[in-house]
């Protein structure tokens, strides 16, 4: 029996990698291939294609046959690649065949089919076979140049799976043609295609009711987004860094932006998709749409401008992850200038990792954006093992446990003057230093707002009701007192709806109906559903920002939507360079815990900030741990 292959050491200095020659043959026939050697350094890259795909099962299962030969020299036998044979045996070496086999998951072996072609060799790189995955020293090496990898490639190949049903295939086809006829009849040819599908002011996609004007299978709509290859985190690199993405589909064969873009034309028009589409498929589609910001030259979201790490870090997070480390190293290969405590090294801590990660990324922006994302889940200040101000990079973006991030909208630290203090003691300490006003003090929440409670109005009518009994309640003294257009504007912060409205100017009314909504949700019977007053848009769209939040009241009586693990007794705070307000708990040693950041009406445009300096108040230095 064939003995099992043998990796050989790759060299580090000279950027080597393993490159696959799939020897050809029939699609039932056996793999065979033969691993070479060669270097990524510039004017030493041979040519052949990157495969990008999602391996599932990583049980190794199925058996790859090596070919290599033993050459005589004298008693001894040097094994090498069979593609050096013909050179050696035309000097008078004596060769004979040998194989070895290599084990690697199904979906490998199925992969390696797919690409082989039946009349020449295919010189392939497929992470797999080419990384010694039993070496985390040679992982790390690999990764950390895996920016070379697929950019030096000539193409990438988008292994998306098989499809077994014909029409299926005719129907997909059919459907991206449609999509995308349509978008170029309304963006002069894909000229405006950007500017029509997103708002770069606000940071997000803009959407519109109705309007489309071509035919859509929403069956093949959902078959193409539940592919698992789009939800996968590898592939946001793989695809932005590769010279040219050719997807394959069963038999089918399409240009990736194709279908990046025809997917993103059919959403602009469906704002409700994830009500229209299964989870897997609603999922697929929020790492299409953030895949497509990297990976459209053109029309992307990034396009002309280099994505900064926390840009790379935070778009990661939606997407699915089988080894907590990658929610950092899988994007590491887009970002630029990186420091040493940020190369690839599968042996460190997770915790460094992510604390490395988080202070990098603050720096290098001199701003506290990246904290705005971070989402505290219950049980995580409990669990010291990771820093609360360290986003947890590792996780995958959850809409049952995490909340969505406030919208650009404020400047909350207007009046400090100063940049980010961003200070920080050793890594293995997890302390970072921010400073900045210690504005009041939380004195009572309701319970979470969690998705259950908001998909049902009766249980969200509830949480109002529940909201609008502590607001008015109050405890001792207040200097701020209960208005309902505060109220209103702190549970839909600040009544901007969670889709982009273009009717801004309207929002002065949108309060007044807002406001008339919330008379009647303290008063009215929870039975009496269908008298609920008029509004311009569905409730969901002005209540977004509530969901796995709780709202809270500080000392002074101002009213807060915070995170959903704040508690009587955390502080409200303003840090330099922050657009919101963030709570933090403060610990018996003087030291104190990242809660998460908040809206709270009242201080969103440097008003405690002003308040601060009328009072002589010195800003705190707070220890974050």
């Amino acid at each position: 029996m064939p003995a099992l292959y043998t990796y050989r050491r790759l060299n580090p200095q000279q950027q080597e990698i393993r490159l696959l020659r799939i020897l050809p043959d029939k699609c039932d026939e056996p793999i065979r291939v033969i691993v070479e050697h060669a270097s990524v350094a510039k004017g030493q890259r041979p040519p052949y294609e990157t495969i990008s795909y999602v391996w599932g099962d990583s049980t190794r299962s199925a058996r790859l046959t090596i070919q290599e030969s033993p050459v005589t020299l004298g008693k001894h036998h040097l094994y090498v690649p069979a593609s050096t044979e013909a050179a050696l045996d035309r000097i008078g070496w004596s060769n004979r065949p040998w194989t070895r086999h290599l084990y690697v998951p199904a979906s490998t072996q199925a992969v390696l089919k797919r690409v082989r072609l039946a009349h020449r060799p295919r010189i392939v790189w497929i992470d797999a076979v080419c990384i010694n995955q039993d070496d985390l020293a040679e992982r790390g090496q690999q990764v950390a140049i895996m920016g070379e990898i697929y950019a030096g490639s000539v193409r990438n190949l988008v292994y998306l799976g098989e499809l077994q049903d014909q029409n299926m295939a005719d129907r997909i086809v059919r459907t991206i043609d449609n999509l995308m006829d349509d978008a170029e009849c309304k963006t002069e040819g894909l000229q405006t295609f950007r500017s029509t599908v997103r708002d770069d002011r606000l940071g997000a996609a803009k959407f519109v009711f109705g309007g489309l004007q071509c035919e859509v299978d929403l069956e093949a709509v959902q078959f193409v987004l539940e592919l698992r290859w789009f939800r996968r985190l590898w592939t946001l690199q793989e695809a932005a860094l590769a010279p040219y993405n050719l997807a394959l589909l069963g038999t089918l064969q399409y240009d990736l932006l194709i279908i990046f873009r025809a997917m993103v034309w059919w959403a602009r028009y469906n704002p409700n998709f994830s009500t229209q589409l299964s989870p897997e498929a609603a999922a697929g589609f929020e790492c299409l749409g953030r895949a497509h910001n990297f990976t459209d030259h053109q029309q992307g979201a990034l396009a002309g401008r280099s994505a900064s790490l926390q840009a790379l870090l935070v778009g990661g997070w939606v997407f699915e992850k089988s080894e907590a480390r990658d929610g950092v190293f899988a994007v590491l290969a887009m970002a630029e200038r990186l420091p040493a405590a940020l190369m690839p090294d599968y042996t460190k801590p997770l915790s460094d990792i992510l604390q490395a990660a988080t202070r990098y990324a603050l720096e290098a922006r001199s701003n506290l954006e990246l904290l705005r994302n971070h989402s505290i889940r219950p049980g995580d200040l409990e669990d010291a093992a990771v820093a609360s101000w360290a986003v947890r990079f590792d996780r995958q973006y959850d809409t049952a446990i995490d909340s969505t991030r406030f919208p650009e909208l404020r400047k909350a630290s207007a009046g400090l003057d100063k940049r980010s203090r961003l200070a920080a003691g050793p890594l293995e300490e997890g302390v970072l230093q921010l400073e900045g006003c210690l504005v009041d003090e939380v004195v009572g929440t309701t319970s979470e707002c969690s998705g259950i409670v908001y998909w049902s109005k009766r249980a969200f009518l509830a949480w109002i009701r529940e909201a609008i009994i502590l607001y008015r309640s109050g405890t001792g003294p207040r200097t701020h007192p209960p208005t309902g257009g505060a109220f209103a504007r702190t549970l839909t912060v600040g009544a901007k709806p969670f889709h982009v409205n273009e009717r801004e100017s309207e929002q002065d009314e949108d309060i007044v109906q807002l406001c008339n909504y919330l008379n009647w949700a303290s008063t009215a019977n929870p039975r009496l559903l269908d008298e609920q007053p008029e509004l311009h848009q569905p409730v969901g769209f002005y209540w977004g920002c509530t969901v796995n939040r709780r709202f809270f009241v500080t000392r002074s009586g101002l009213p807060g939507l915070g995170p959903q693990v704040v508690q009587s007794g955390d502080v409200v705070v303003v840090l330099r360079d922050a657009d919101v307000p963030y709570t933090l708990r403060p610990l018996e040693s003087g030291q104190y815990q990242l809660v998460g950041a908040a809206y709270v009406e009242g201080i969103m445009d440097g008003e405690a900030v002003e308040e601060c300096k009328a009072r002589g108040d010195a800003e705190v230095v707070f220890d974050l741990v």
